[in-house]
């Protein structure tokens, strides 16, 4: 039996990972996988701390998308579709579909890819923050995402990542190196969402932590 569950109980969350028994507390754990840098920045910059140097912070820091810039569930700007073209949207079948998607998916960035249709099962991966709705596309509703009760697919995705740069943490070098992999997902993501629209379809992202667990249906992707 599994059920859907809200984010704030996965396995990244603090509170969650502290519960286990004979691991360490919600507190002692946000003590050990906080951010040094944070305490001591001045202190470590100043005195030019393997990892923490300015360069180092500065490489973490500016991490990330353009300022300003937005991963939202639903794009709702113009972009050049096939209707500004004055052509017919894209159609095609499932195993065509796959292997576009595969390689759009790839040049934007992706090192692995993998589908899951979302049925009655499937589903309940979706965290609860999350609502289906009888409405023929996903949008957004006071802050609420919201996925149409409408056939759907899922994606599953990953960007590469530095191990080496990983293995210095805790540093800025590997919050960098993570943190590069999360911008990664966030720029194949977006131009995958919007190359969807352009074609005719809708695609529904929202940034790197997503609507669901990764680890369980990445597994089944």
């Amino acid at each position: 039996m599994f059920n859907r569950y809200p984010e704030e109980q996965g396995a990244r969350k603090a509170g969650v990972r502290g519960g286990y028994p004979g691991a360490v507390t919600a507190a002692e754990f946000l003590q050990l996988a906080g951010n040094p840098g944070k305490v001591n920045a001045k202190e470590w910059m100043t005195a030019n701390k393997p990892g923490y140097r300015l360069q180092d912070k500065v490489l973490a820091a500016q991490n990330g998308l353009p300022p300003g810039a937005t991963t939202p569930w639903v794009y709702t700007g113009a972009i050049a579709d096939f209707a500004s073209y004055g052509v017919p949207k894209y159609q095609g079948t499932p195993e065509e579909n796959s292997r576009m998607l595969r390689s759009v998916l790839k040049l934007y960035g992706a090192s692995m890819v993998g589908y899951m249709e979302l049925n009655e099962k499937t589903k309940k991966f979706v965290f609860e923050e999350y609502e289906f709705r009888d409405v023929p596309k996903g949008f957004t509703d006071a802050g609420v995402d919201v996925l149409p009760n409408v056939p759907l697919w899922g994606i599953g995705l990953a960007c590469p990542n530095s191990v080496e740069n990983i293995a210095t943490g805790p540093s800025q070098i590997s919050y960098a190196s993570t943190g590069l992999g999360h911008t990664m997902i966030e720029v194949t993501g977006s131009c995958t969402q919007r190359f969807l629209m352009g074609i005719g379809y809708q695609c529904m992202f929202g940034g790197y932590e997503n609507c669901y667990p990764h680890p369980g249906l990445d597994t089944m992707v």
